[in-house]
């Protein structure tokens, strides 16, 4: 449901709220002023290692306090598992209980400008089947969101406000990462669990009609109204994602012959020839074999090039048919969850 989060307020230590043992924080100066405050706590300490931190910041030029940690491995020492709509009171305890030496605030009054919004999908095959198949079939851009690709491992479409994301969790959490390193993730190893996330990375993301209408602030998170649109938004965002896997671009016939035509008038050596044509029946979303040797018996192919391009197209339709059932397993499994 949930995983990091962060938490912000406006105003100044012992007025709005206290900060403890400063002389032990980390801080950032300038001309010898202090111009912020920071503390990472860490979490699961086990073996002189650690999983996860609480961050606490305070910005002394703008006078803004904030708090951030990943709630799962805050509560459960791990993000291989998920906040429960029946875990607000345990959050805040152990938020609470994580920086009582370090600052004394009342949490429902801190305004979240950070909201992760995930969910662990445990798949029938491979992780990274589902991460090619939609890399495979979906657009470049959606909305105002590029999408990027990393070796079948993660398939993100991010901007400034919002990232939705797709990773094998149990490889991202098995990474070390400086101190950090994730000792439950060998219970799940074997299981294949994909990652869906949406990440509302500013409080103007968060408030926009088009998610949660409002500034959200802690006491708002475990409330059935956040609760309900969290799940909501998971199977709006992903509708979008789907939706841009039936796009299909415009078939012309006369304007990829002429192309072609083109590239043979120029003298274009035969490899790139057919490699452009491949290009172009792929672009225009084809899979039937009679409309691609439609397009290269116009354009002037031989019978022997036609034949060879046939029999790629039919191993691609068999692609296609595999990557299809994938996505509609992913769909039917976001759903059941929401």
């Amino acid at each position: 449901m949930y995983d990091t989060i962060a938490l912000t307020q406006a105003g100044k230590p012992e007025i709005d709220f206290k900060l403890k043992n400063l002389d032990a924080w980390e801080d950032e100066r300038s001309a010898g002023v202090v111009m912020k405050y920071k503390k990472n706590i860490p979490l699961n300490v086990k073996l002189g290692k650690h999983n996860g931190s609480l961050f606490i910041g305070y910005n002394n030029i703008i006078k803004a306090l904030k708090v951030s940690a990943a709630l799962p491995k805050l509560l459960y020492g791990s993000s291989l598992y998920e906040i429960q709509p029946e875990d607000g009171d345990k959050v805040k305890e152990a938020i609470l209980n994580t920086t009582k030496d370090w600052i004394e605030v009342d949490l429902d009054k801190m305004k979240l400008f950070r909201l992760d919004n995930s969910v662990n999908l445990q798949m029938d095959e491979k992780t990274k089947k589902y991460i090619y198949a939609l890399n495979n079939n979906t657009s470049d851009k959606i909305g105002h969101r590029i999408k990027g690709h990393f070796e079948g491992e993660t398939l993100r479409f991010a901007s400034n406000a919002q990232t939705d994301m797709f990773y094998d969790k149990i490889k991202e959490e098995e990474h070390l990462k400086g101190r950090q390193y994730d000792y439950e993730a060998y219970k799940f190893r074997g299981k294949n669990i994909l990652r869906y996330e949406i990440q509302n990375k500013t409080d103007e993301a968060i408030k926009t009609v088009s998610r949660y209408g409002r500034n959200l602030y802690f006491k708002d998170l475990f409330t059935d109204e956040v609760i309900s649109r969290t799940c909501k938004l998971r199977v709006d965002g992903w509708e979008n994602i789907l939706r841009s896997t039936k796009q299909k671009y415009v078939l012309d016939y006369s304007s990829i012959t002429r192309d072609l035509e083109t590239m043979r008038e120029l003298k274009i050596n035969r490899s790139t020839l057919s490699d452009f044509a491949w290009y172009l029946v792929m672009r225009a979303g084809i899979l039937s074999i009679d409309d691609m040797q439609k397009i290269l018996r116009g354009a002037g192919f031989s019978r022997q090039s036609i034949h060879n391009h046939t029999k790629r197209v039919k191993k691609l339709e068999g692609i296609k048919s595999k990557e299809n059932y994938l996505i509609d397993e992913l769909n039917e499994k976001i759903k059941r969850v929401a």
